[in-house]
Formats: structure tokens, C-alpha cells, sequence
């Protein structure tokens, strides 16, 4: 058994259970990066807790395709709801998940103590919670939604919420990694105008 100190550690936090059942390309994304870290990074998931077993507010040891990750659950969800479309407020999981942030924000706010970290986000929500804490970020966006094609989100109804969310997440990262050339060149643009 590995006992070494690791040099560093990522913080990432996303509405779902790598164990789950939620597809989407964050998802991926999030189940790739733990499978394939470096030995030398320790990875602590603030997530949802899918079974409804694990005590929410601490760290369960986890494991994917082999590899070693601590989980934070939050709160507890289910795989029947994973990939429900959430039709009011009050059912969006990103909505609950970011209320569980703050219920546990006093913890979430430990594991980052004496640490070398990166806290790792990609839904801009999240970034007031960690300027709240006074928690430095990384962003990952994706590509811009396309405007001619109907939202299957609540975003549909709340875009300006989502945009105005954007601007604060943008502005407020250390470091932002866009897989999109496009939004890239539009990100660039607003901060320019934003700093002018």
C-alpha cells in the first residue's frame, strides 16, 4: 500500500455521483480525470451521493476503474432522478447541490487547509460560493450553448441568469480552460471590455 504524502491536491465540485448514472460531457470529463491522475495528485469529489448511504459532510474512500478518490457527498440523489430534467427551481439538482455546498461550507472550507489545492469548477454557479469562501478557483467551460436550438434546461427560462453568472465566474477564476475556440475569442473580448 502507496503511504506517500501527495504533492498536490484538486478539489472538484459537481452536481452527480462519478458512480452514477448521469451521462453528459461533464461527467466524462470528471470520471476521465479521476481515472487517469497522477499518482502524485490527491482528488477529493464534492459530489451526490447516489446510493443514499454515505454519511453526507464527510469524506468516504472511493474508487474507479481501480484508482483511489476521496468523495464528499453533500447530499443524496438517486439514479432513477440522475438525468431528470428538472421542470421547477425547487427540483434542480444544481440548485439543491449548491444550497449543500453552503450547509457544509465550514468543512468544504477545511479540506482545504495547510494544502497545496486547485479548486476546480465547470458550472459558473458555483463560483460565489468560492468567493464567499475566499476559495481561488480554475474554470472549465465548454462550448456556447447554441442560441437557435431550445434548452431542455431550466436555463431556458433563467438565460440572463446564466449569463450573469458567467460574467462572475469568468472574471473571478485564476485560470480559465475553454474547449472552445469561439467562446475562447468571446471571453477574451468581454474581459477586455470589462478591465477597459
Amino acid at each position: 500500500m502507496n503511504h506517500f504524502k501527495p504533492k498536490h491536491t484538486i478539489i472538484t465540485a459537481h452536481p452527480f455521483d462519478p458512480l452514477g448514472t448521469k451521462v453528459g460531457g461533464i461527467e466524462t470529463h470528471v470520471r476521465q480525470t479521476l481515472r487517469y491522475k497522477p499518482e502524485s495528485v490527491r482528488m477529493i469529489m464534492i459530489g451526490i451521493d447516489d446510493s443514499g448511504q454515505l454519511p453526507l459532510g464527510e469524506i468516504t474512500k472511493k474508487s474507479i476503474s481501480g484508482i483511489e478518490y476521496d468523495f464528499f457527498p453533500v447530499m443524496h440523489g438517486s439514479n432513477e432522478t440522475a438525468n431528470h430534467v428538472a421542470k421547477k427551481l425547487s427540483d434542480s439538482s444544481t440548485l439543491n447541490f449548491f444550497l449543500g455546498l453552503f450547509k457544509y461550507a465550514r468543512k468544504i472550507k477545511a479540506l482545504t487547509t495547510g494544502l497545496s489545492y486547485s479548486f476546480e469548477i465547470q458550472r459558473y454557479e458555483f463560483a460565489w460560493f468560492l468567493k464567499l469562501m475566499r476559495l481561488k478557483y480554475v474554470l472549465i467551460t465548454h462550448g456556447d450553448a447554441d442560441p437557435n436550438q431550445p434548452l431542455d434546461t431550466l436555463l431556458s427560462k433563467y438565460w440572463f441568469l446564466h449569463q450573469f453568472n458567467e460574467r462572475h465566474a469568468v472574471k473571478g477564476a485564476q485560470f480559465i480552460y475553454s474547449v472552445s475556440s469561439e467562446q475562447t475569442k468571446r471571453l477574451k473580448k468581454g474581459l477586455s471590455q470589462a478591465s477597459g
